[in-house]
C-alpha cells in the first residue's frame, strides 16, 4: 500500500524561498565585498633579503638574551642591532640627546643691553616755547647743506581700555644725537603754525615704524594739520626701507628693528607706555622713554641709509670688474 506523502503548506513553501532567496542575496554582497577589496598577502622574508637588508631578526637578539642574561651577544648581531631605529623615550639616559628649543625673539631681544638717549632733552609745554623751538628747526633745515633732513618722530596719548584713545599728548622731535625736543601739545587748541610747516617742509623726512599712523593720529586730533600732504610726501618708514635695503621681508615693529639693526633692546615698559601721558608735567621715566623712542628712530633710519649707500658702492665696484673682465 503506497504511503501518500504530505504536502508541504504554502506558508512553509514561501519561508523556504524567502530563506534560499536571502542566502543568495547574501552572497552576492560577499562577492561584491571581496572584488572590491584588496587583499594582503604577509609571507615570512629569507634569509638572503634579511642579508642584503643588513637586517637582524629582532627575535634572535631576544634568544640570545634569554638562553643566557649574562651571556654576551656575538659582535656581529649587536652592532646590527645597534644600527635599528628606536624610540627616543626608551633610550637610556645617557644616550637621549638634549633637545633644542625653538628660536624666540623675545628671548633674543631680552638679552641684549639696553638702549636710552643721553643727550639734552628739551621739554615744553606753552604754545609760544613750542613755536619758537619750531621756528630755531625751521632755521636750521633752511640752512642745511642736505637736501633731505631726517626727523625721529613721535607721538605718545593716554589709552583707557573704557574710552580708547585719547587726545595726542606729546610730539617727539629728534633731528641730532644730542637734543631732542619734547612738545606737550596737550592743553594746546591748535598747532603753532611753524610745527606745521616744520613737519611738512619738502626737505624734511619723518622717519620710525609706522609713522604714518602718528601722522594720521595728528591730523585726527588737530584738524588744521595737513596729514594727507605730510603722508604722501614726508614719511618714511624705517620698516618697508630696511626690507628694500637688507633683503627682507616683514612687518616690524620699533623692538624688533633696534635689536635687528642696532642689536640693543628698546625699553617697552608697559606701566610707562600705557601712563597718563597728558597730565603736565611728565616725569622722569616719561620724559626718557619718549626721548629714546624719537631718538632710536632717527638711529635706525641713519643705520639703513648708510647701508643702503654701501650696497651702492658693492654694485658699482662689480659692474666696473665686470666691464673690465670684458675688455681683457
Amino acid at each position: 500500500m503506497a504511503v501518500k506523502r504530505k504536502q508541504p503548506s504554502i506558508t512553509a513553501w514561501l519561508k523556504k524561498e524567502n530563506t534560499q532567496g536571502e542566502e543568495i542575496a547574501d552572497e552576492v554582497q560577499q562577492a561584491k565585498e571581496l572584488k572590491q577589496s584588496v587583499r594582503v598577502c604577509l609571507e615570512p622574508l629569507s634569509g638572503n633579503i634579511i642579508a642584503k637588508a643588513k637586517v637582524i631578526d629582532p627575535r634572535k637578539v631576544k634568544a640570545w638574551k634569554s638562553e643566557s642574561p649574562k651571556r654576551e651577544i656575538p659582535h656581529d648581531v649587536a652592532a646590527q642591532s645597534t644600527n635599528l631605529r628606536r624610540s627616543a623615550r626608551h633610550l637610556p639616559t645617557n644616550e637621549k640627546q638634549p633637545v633644542e628649543k625653538p628660536w624666540s625673539s623675545e628671548l633674543y631681544i631680552e638679552r641684549l643691553s639696553p638702549i636710552l638717549f643721553k643727550g639734552h632733552i628739551n621739554y615744553v609745554s606753552d604754545f609760544n616755547d613750542c613755536a619758537n623751538i619750531c621756528d630755531t628747526l625751521l632755521t636750521e633745515v633752511e640752512n642745511s647743506s642736505e637736501n633731505l633732513i631726517p626727523i625721529g618722530f613721535d607721538l605718545e596719548w593716554p589709552f583707557s581700555f573704557q574710552t580708547g584713545s585719547g587726545k595726542t599728548a606729546l610730539a617727539q622731535i629728534c633731528m641730532s644725537e644730542k637734543v631732542c625736543h619734547l612738545l606737550h601739545l596737550y592743553q594746546l587748541e591748535k598747532l603753532p603754525a611753524s610745527l606745521i610747516a616744520l613737519l611738512s617742509h619738502s626737505r624734511v623726512k619723518l622717519v620710525g615704524v609706522n609713522i604714518k599712523n602718528d601722522v594720521w593720529k595728528l591730523t585726527r586730533d588737530f584738524k588744521e594739520f595737513p596729514g594727507q600732504k605730510v603722508v604722501d610726501n614726508n614719511c618714511l618708514d624705517c620698516g618697508p626701507y630696511a626690507n628694500v635695503v637688507f633683503g627682507r621681508s616683514g612687518r616690524w615693529s620699533l623692538e624688533r628693528l633696534t635689536a635687528y639693526l642696532l642689536k640693543k633692546k628698546i625699553d617697552k615698559n608697559p606701566a610707562v607706555r600705557r601712563s597718563k601721558w597728558h597730565i603736565h608735567p611728565l616725569s622722569k621715566e616719561q620724559k626718557l622713554y619718549a626721548a629714546t623712542d624719537a631718538y632710536v628712530s632717527l638711529l635706525l633710519h641713519l643705520t639703513i641709509e648708510r647701508q643702503e649707500a654701501l650696497n651702492q658702492i658693492k654694485e658699482e665696484a662689480m659692474a666696473a670688474a665686470a666691464a673690465l673682465e670684458q675688455d681683457l
